[in-house]
């Protein structure tokens, strides 16, 4: 590898080859100024009781002594072995190398995630394994398909004696496809693009393989691939420029993303957001970056629709997209299957509280109390379709609300982020207008805002509880700005 790719080794590594003995390994702790190439490991953990063995402070001592390859599950084993035939000495893995049990351990490596995983010269990606005990090597269902296919045997030869050692085997095939019927290898529809963490891991990674069902595809600046020669376009790494330009269909994906612990949700993002202020032609830095937003994305970023999730505990302010309990979209950008020609701010952004993650916005404030409402069903359904099945967040049934005012004509819609009764609320509701998109076909002028509500406990502020979009009329140009504070 080149030699300009050399890199600080991470805080502890997995040495490989440190022992005599091949059938085990050990945790290395570094110095700090040792360089080296390393290969990284991205995989799921799964449920709780299949959770990957961990270092904790009992056993760091005896980590560091020696790991015997055969305690660790399948997905660890394998890629030690791919590590080793790489011709690599270090291999990072998550839960061996950060001590679980030891918070501020913890935090610390958790910060130098994003670094591990850019200057790692390889990331193994075991993306179809929905925990470590699958493995990376998985059996291809060819036997299944119908494709004819022999077994290789993976062969080694033990460094004392040379003699020749099988670890396992493989399959060799010949995969006919053909247009219309044909179903490239995709990562993105694999089980670990599900979790969490890997959205910083796999946009920051230089070089990832992933490991499928169906095969192996390469992923790089270049290029992504799989194993028969297709393209993959949607699996093609970022590039720096595009963290700066691409952070709205990063929140979404993200968002989708489970979390063994929900603390995670922002905290994984948090390095990626480092790079992006580093990109040296990004236009994210300016107003800095608050609970996954960019403030110079506001208004665009906090026009997010939920898919009404329940589960969720938060403690973000409401604005942010994190605070949602459910998978979110950015509803101006795909209203009617559209993209604004154009869109304009129609407020002020004053600045985020870095104690409070108070939002204060100075834009007109409309009580929506005199408009008119009539109740308007609809039905949204979004599919992250995977080998396994199909994950849908699903509203069954969708209440939202046409509008018109009373002393002039408005149309336009609200949408409330909860089941609430738009018909009967106890409280008032304020309209927020935030932004004026221009679009090709009619209503060619849509002014976008959020639905708001005096907050309970923090005096002169407010909530996010929905958001509107209307049209056909300038009736808020008259209206007077607000300074107007969301927490």
């Amino acid at each position: 590898m080149p030699e300009d790719e050399l890199e600080h080794l991470p805080t502890r590594v997995i040495d490989v080859a440190a022992m005599e003995d091949d059938s085990k390994v050990r945790l290395f702790e570094t110095a700090g100024s040792t360089k080296a190439h390393w290969v990284a490991l991205s995989h799921c953990w799964g449920d709780k009781k299949n959770h990957p063995p961990k270092t904790t402070r009992a056993n760091l001592c005896q980590h560091l002594n020696s790991i015997p390859i055969l305690s660790l599950p399948k997905t660890f084993q394998d890629a030690v072995v791919t590590t080793r035939a790489l011709g690599f000495r270090y291999l990072w893995i998550d839960s061996l190398c950060i001590v679980q049990d030891d918070e501020d351990d913890w935090h610390h490596e958790s910060r130098m995630m994003t670094t591990i995983y850019e200057h790692a010269t390889l990331t193994l990606a075991a993306s179809d394994a929905i925990d470590s005990t699958r493995g990376l090597f998985l059996e291809r269902p060819y036997a299944k398909i119908g494709f004819p296919s022999i077994h290789m045997p993976f062969i080694t030869r033990d460094k004392t004696s040379g003699r020749r050692m099988t670890l396992g085997s493989y399959s060799i095939s010949l995969d006919w496809r053909q247009e219309p019927f044909m179903k490239h290898m995709d990562p993105m529809f694999s089980p670990i693009y599900l979790r969490g963490w890997c959205t910083q891991e796999l946009i920051l990674s230089r070089r990832v393989v992933h490991f499928l069902n169906e095969g192996m595809v390469w992923v790089c600046k270049e290029k992504a691939v799989d194993e028969t020669g297709q393209r993959l376009v949607a699996g093609q790494r970022h590039t720096e420029s595009d963290w700066a330009t691409e952070w709205g269909r990063i929140i979404v994906e993200h968002s989708v993303r489970e979390f063994t612990f929900e603390k995670d949700r922002l905290i994984s993002l948090e390095g990626l957001a480092r790079e992006v202020s580093k990109a040296s032609n990004n236009s994210c830095t300016p107003g800095g970056y608050f609970y996954g937003t960019w403030l110079v994305d506001i208004p665009e970023y906090i026009l997010w629709a939920s898919y009404r999730g329940r589960n969720r505990v938060t403690e973000c302010p409401s604005w942010s997209w994190a605070s949602c309990d459910s998978p979110v979209w950015l509803r101006f950008r795909d209203f009617d299957n559209m993209r604004p020609d154009e869109l304009s701010q129609d407020c002020k952004v004053l600045g985020v509280d870095e104690q409070t993650g108070v939002l204060t916005i100075s834009a007109i404030r409309v009580d929506i109390s005199a408009w008119k409402l009539a109740r308007m069903d609809r039905v949204s359904v979004h599919d992250l379709q995977g080998k396994n099945g199909v994950r849908a967040y699903r509203q069954p049934l969708i209440q939202g609300y046409a509008v018109s005012a009373t002393d002039v004509q408005v149309t336009g819609w609200i949408e409330f982020d909860d089941e609430r009764d738009a018909l009967a609320l106890p409280e008032p509701v304020f309209y927020l207008q935030l932004a004026e998109a221009s679009y090709w076909d009619g209503p060619k002028v849509q002014y976008w805002g959020l639905l708001l509500q005096r907050h309970q406990s923090r005096s002169g502020a407010f909530k996010r509880v929905g958001m509107a979009s209307l049209w056909g009329s300038e009736f808020t140009k008259t209206l007077d700005r607000r300074d107007t504070s969301i927490a």
